[in-house]
């Protein structure tokens, strides 16, 4: 994936919390999923899927099903991630792993721009520096450690 599509997906995750005034951290993922009309739930599924994105065409609206059994953490970068794929447009697509280390440019695409929603960097640059570890981090941004590595690795 060429690094203008991860600049756009970083920039539309900016440009939502901008639009809807969000400055709070950890960022409040209701008023997103509310702005875009989107019905999010949690859901019994295998604990190997960590979410869905569905569309009905005969209501017009957008669904993101996420893991119950999922950590709280885990399942709001679901959430963020599987806005990303609805803001891109995607395919209606199951999330199997969260991987990190995705080659798909559309499970690429939706990682950026959930990191860069729940982990703002301009936020994180100034909270790099006060808070120290990731331990912190996360917890502040109420990400799990392993988002908030690759975050700060990124």
């Amino acid at each position: 994936m060429s690094n203008a599509r991860v600049g756009i997906a970083r920039e539309k995750a900016r440009k939502f919390l901008k639009e809807l005034q969000i400055t709070t951290i950890p960022i409040p993922l209701s008023p997103i999923v509310k702005h875009l009309s989107i019905t999010t739930a949690p859901h019994n599924i295998d604990d190997k899927l960590s979410g869905v994105t569905a569309y009905d065409s005969e209501t017009d609206e957008n669904y993101i099903l996420y893991n119950k059994s999922h950590h709280v953490h885990r399942q709001r970068f679901t959430v963020a991630h599987e806005i990303g794929h609805v803001i891109f447009d995607h395919p209606n697509y199951q999330n199997e792993s969260l991987d990190f280390h995705s080659k798909n440019d559309s499970e690429i695409e939706a990682n950026q721009f959930a990191a860069e929603l729940l982990m703002p960097l301009n936020n994180l640059k100034a909270d790099v520096v006060m808070l120290g570890t990731v331990k912190k981090l996360a917890f502040k941004y109420w990400v799990s450690e392993e988002a908030m590595y690759w975050r700060l690795d990124d």
